[in-house]
């Protein structure tokens, strides 16, 4: 029998979240909307520890570029109106109705035709095209791409509107956040 345990993770005097769980889960998404926010706060998260650029083991660089490009997938899937999740379904993901221009500023297909497929070959590790061929990103010129379409986006749904508590909030720059969820199972 499964006992689902529901822990924060406990920030250390060092700044370190510490957890030791058995079986680790993301925050619980409860609307589509959610889903939107936690990968704009993902994205901007892994965004600033790359900005930093100091890391005691290199392998946390990987860890967090590979962070940032799947949840820049994500978004620009999303706010590039392809996917399973588009912008212009908004009856399905918002309570709230848009009008036409609302949905035109936050929609921004450019960036899914540039990257979609570059980052889709980049994070599939184990193919050949991968041995053969790596590549450098610019995540700032990746991010200042799809920044205007985050921010229009945060302020049409104000994050109250969420329910959200348990990952960054908006108030919260990505840089001082220090917040997990986790499920244990046992």
């Amino acid at each position: 029998m499964k006992r689902v345990v529901r822990a924060a993770a406990l920030l250390t005097g060092q700044g370190h979240v510490r957890a030791s769980p058995q079986v680790a889960s993301r925050p619980r998404k409860l609307t589509h909307i959610d889903t939107v926010f936690y990968e704009i706060d993902m994205l901007k998260f892994c965004y600033s520890r790359l900005r930093q650029g100091m890391w005691t083991d290199r392998r946390d660089a990987y860890l967090f570029l590979e962070g940032f490009l799947l949840h820049y997938r994500n978004l620009i899937q999303f706010f590039g109106d392809d996917g399973g999740l588009k912008v212009s379904d908004s009856e399905v993901w918002s309570a709230k109705m848009l009008s036409k221009a609302e949905l035109q500023t936050i929609m921004d297909k450019r960036p899914s035709k540039k990257y979609f497929g570059l980052i889709s070959q980049y994070l599939s590790h184990c193919t050949k095209k991968r041995a053969e061929r790596d590549r450098a990103w610019n995540c700032v010129e990746m991010y200042e791409e799809l920044s205007s379409v985050m921010s229009k986006f945060e302020s049409l749904f104000p994050r109250e509107v969420t329910r959200l508590g348990r990952i960054i909030v908006a108030e919260t720059p990505p840089e001082s956040a220090h917040t997990a969820s986790f499920s244990v199972y046992k």
